[in-house]
């Protein structure tokens, strides 16, 4: 009798805790004039929401006058689930974090730490949302990550790139920048290490930004793929995101110019060194 019962729990305990094949953590920091765009991604994402074998999380950090879509100018964390309406985000909310500096790279590595310890998963993936100037010559902050409450940045160039992934304790089967200009040589070197996949532009990014996701047209929707094809491997999905990303724009699924999007295998970076 002790050993069915030994079985039984066994059985629940790892059904509970197991993994599922992906999960995906989105870090938002809108809290600057494309508040209006995450907006509109994290209701592309809700177009397909999460599934059994996939998480999508999303932390937003949020413009102060942000009312008309939430009800809080709080930072939050959200469980993507499937609604089809684009008036609100209809989301699982699992946690308020108050007032923060999306700009602070500790924000960066707690929510990644918090997300793939509380959803694991055999496959994980981070994609830092917001403007971006990489490397430019032309803007001397060399960052990613504008904080408009707090006028700060997560430098490039002065290593919070770096300390927002070193500081992740878990390796990323794919960093994904959906910022500008983020697909330099000088980003991927301060990042190549903690990751398998980088993907990025080297140029603009337009404000449509990726093509999260589609109640439709879901040959174009990143989320919409890997929803269908949880197995898939990194590999796999960092060339469908790109293949899906320029495909959104040259149909007028999303609208846009300056299409650049690579996917970079990190085991050849050090080539270049």
């Amino acid at each position: 009798m002790n050993k069915v019962f030994s079985l039984i729990f066994i059985l629940l305990y790892t059904g509970l805790f197991a993994e599922s094949e992906w999960t995906v953590l989105v870090y938002i920091a809108a809290d600057n004039n494309l508040f209006n765009n995450a907006f509109k991604d994290i209701n592309e994402m809700e177009q397909v929401g999460s599934s059994d074998s996939v998480n999508i999380i999303v932390q937003i950090d949020p413009l102060d006058d942000a009312t008309s879509h939430f009800d809080s100018t709080e930072a939050r964390r959200y469980y993507i689930t499937k609604d089809y309406s684009p008036s609100y985000i209809s989301s699982t909310l699992l946690v308020s974090l108050g007032e923060i500096n999306s700009a602070d790279p500790k924000e960066v590595y707690k929510f990644a730490n918090w997300g793939f310890s509380e959803y694991p998963s055999r496959k994980k993936m981070l994609i830092i949302w917001d403007h971006g100037n990489g490397w430019s010559k032309e803007d001397q902050s060399k960052s990613v990550c504008n904080d408009d409450e707090s006028g700060d940045n997560i430098s490039v160039a002065d290593g919070e790139l770096k300390t927002a992934i070193s500081n992740i304790n878990y390796h990323l089967d794919i960093l994904a920048f959906d910022a500008c200009l983020m697909q330099t040589v000088e980003v991927i070197g301060e990042v190549y290490e903690y990751c398998d996949f980088i993907i990025g532009s080297e140029d603009e990014v337009p404000v449509d930004g990726f093509p999260y996701g589609f109640a439709w047209d879901t040959e174009y929707g990143i989320f919409n793929y890997l929803t269908e094809n949880p197995q898939c491997t990194p590999r796999e999905f960092s060339k469908e995101i790109v293949e899906r990303y320029v495909n959104s724009y040259l149909s007028g699924q999303q609208s846009g110019s300056h299409l650049t999007l690579s996917a970079i295998n990190t085991d050849y970076y050090p080539i270049f060194q």
